[in-house]
């Protein structure tokens, strides 16, 4: 909750005076990077390793969702926020992809390296550096224990899951496209995934 809600949203209301003050035309666009863990509305489309774990993340993602929303909507009040820009403001929330973690056999890895230099899957330890520590977490909720970045990638099915796996590169650019063609003073406060598909909140 601290990162991905409470740190996201101090951060953004620290740059919101340095973006008014911006010489650059047209509006002032903020972007918060969110997750499908984060929409009540994706959850039940998600394979069933994904909705069961994790309820915290979920929880820190849906927060910042909403927070985002809101900013949206003051900053486009010149009144509630505080913070007139001529070229206005564009909030955005975006959901890049679900990233396929390299692994050996990742379609990603690299083609001239040998097979005795590829490195095997990690076991997982008992501290990930994708989740919380284990004992904190999924005991005190009573759900499954999150997965290490070695299994994210197992048993989920893209074409039940609905959210394609792609690479960290694929993700930025899509992160990118989304900030320059698709977040606009209209379409502030939107949730889009990968594709520019609006989301549910």
């Amino acid at each position: 909750m601290k990162a991905n809600y409470i740190g996201a949203a101090i951060t953004t209301l620290a740059f919101i005076p340095l973006l008014q003050t911006s010489p650059k035309q047209g509006p002032a666009k903020i972007v918060i990077v969110s997750s499908a863990l984060g929409s009540a509305g994706v959850l039940p489309h998600l394979p069933p390793s994904f909705k069961s774990f994790a309820a915290g993340y979920s929880a820190s993602k849906a927060a910042i969702n909403m927070w985002a929303r809101k900013a949206a909507f003051d900053l486009a009040s010149e009144g509630s926020a505080g913070y007139p820009r001529e070229g206005g403001w564009a909030v955005g929330i975006v959901r890049p992809c679900a990233l396929l973690y390299p692994s050996a056999s990742s379609a990603d890895a690299d083609p001239s390296a040998s097979p005795a230099t590829s490195e095997p899957p990690r076991p997982c330890p008992d501290r990930c550096e994708c989740s919380l520590p284990r004992p904190i977490l999924a005991p005190a909720l009573e759900l499954t224990e999150p997965p290490c970045a070695s299994q994210m990638n197992d048993g989920i099915d893209e074409s039940t899951a609905g959210i394609p796996l792609i690479n960290p590169d694929e993700s930025v650019k899509s992160v990118l496209n989304m900030t320059d063609n698709l977040l606009t003073v209209e379409t502030s406060g939107s949730f889009w995934d990968e594709t520019g598909a609006e989301l549910a909140f």
